[in-house]
């Protein structure tokens, strides 16, 4: 699934999210993994790149079934998702 779609489901409160991680440095854009299979507390840092092309590419390579990769944005807004449940 490509497009927007909101991680909040998959995120537990002790996770990336909770502790203000989704929001990537300034000029910058944030790949965050979530392992649906594994459940909540399964989401990770993938890494921060200079280019949403550059983190697209990225989140494309490593989302998959069960594993869903979101972009962030330096505002902590969803600019892509790839991926199924």
């Amino acid at each position: 699934m490509e497009g927007k779609m909101s991680p909040n489901s998959f995120i537990d409160p002790q996770s990336l999210a909770a502790a203000g991680r989704l929001k990537a440095p300034h000029g910058k854009f944030r790949v965050v993994g979530v392992d649906t299979f594994e459940g909540p507390t399964a989401d990770y840092l993938v890494g921060d790149f200079g280019t949403s092309a550059e983190a697209i590419q990225v989140a494309h390579k490593n989302g998959g079934e069960m594993n869903i990769c979101y972009v962030y944005d330096d505002t902590g807004e969803i600019v892509f998702t790839q991926g199924t449940l």
